[in-house]
């Protein structure tokens, strides 16, 4: 009987560790930990969230994802790359306890060129849910940001996600003016199968946004 015992062990074992993917667990470990609510105004937290990695020169700063594992569990329809005219960067971000069920993370891309202020130096907050093996089960863009045309903000608790968005759209882009622009809200929520869903989209609002050199962003201007 206890032969028979360590035998299914041991089975069990063997089949289990098959069945893991190695890959997957070191992808998972670089990414960071933190808990919920992730609020837009706590802008520590918003720092530590994509600085990851650490160099003797510049302490704490962002972690690039390998091309392998990029092509493996971001874009394994073969997407590598968006725009293969332009290069593109994958940094880790955290890891989102959201369920039980499957993981959540949360990264960076920055794309470096583009062929307009919309899409030059934009960087996208990526949302990504994952079975427990790997499989990719939902994979959201939630905002944009490069500085000129794009600001967001970003607010995640554990029933909802929300973004909002600015756009600017003045014909030409000044740091010593006002300037048109379009904000919005998307509020986002993350189904009990792994599933980002869209539950809302605010209208468009045309507004004034102005740049602020003490706090580098824009602010609404009433």
């Amino acid at each position: 009987m206890k032969t028979k015992l360590v035998f299914v062990f041991f089975v069990a074992f063997a089949f289990g560790c098959k069945a893991q993917d190695v890959d997957f667990n070191q992808y998972l470990n670089n990414f960071g930990c933190v808990e919920l609510p992730i609020l837009s105004s706590d802008t520590e937290t918003w720092k530590m969230i994509f600085n990851q990695g650490n160099d003797n020169i510049h302490g704490r700063t962002y972690k690039s994802i390998s091309e392998k594992y990029v092509k493996k569990y971001i874009c394994p329809d073969g997407n590598f790359n968006s725009n293969m005219k332009h290069y593109v960067r994958y940094d880790y971000g955290v890891r989102i306890d959201i369920s039980n069920d499957f993981y959540t993370t949360l990264l960076s891309k920055l794309q470096y060129e583009g062929n307009s202020e919309w899409d030059y130096d934009l960087t996208e907050d990526l949302l990504v849910t994952y079975t427990k093996s790997g499989k990719i089960l939902s994979c959201k863009s939630l905002t944009k940001d490069n500085g000129d045309r794009w600001q967001s903000t970003l607010t995640i608790t554990k029933g909802k996600i929300i973004a909002q968005q600015i756009k600017v759209t003045a014909a030409e882009v000044s740091l010593e003016k006002t300037m048109p622009c379009e904000l919005w809200t998307t509020e986002y929520q993350v189904s009990g199968t792994g599933l980002i869903e869209v539950k809302n989209v605010s209208p468009k609002e045309n507004r004034k946004i102005k740049w602020n050199d003490k706090l580098l962003k824009y602010e609404l201007v009433n």
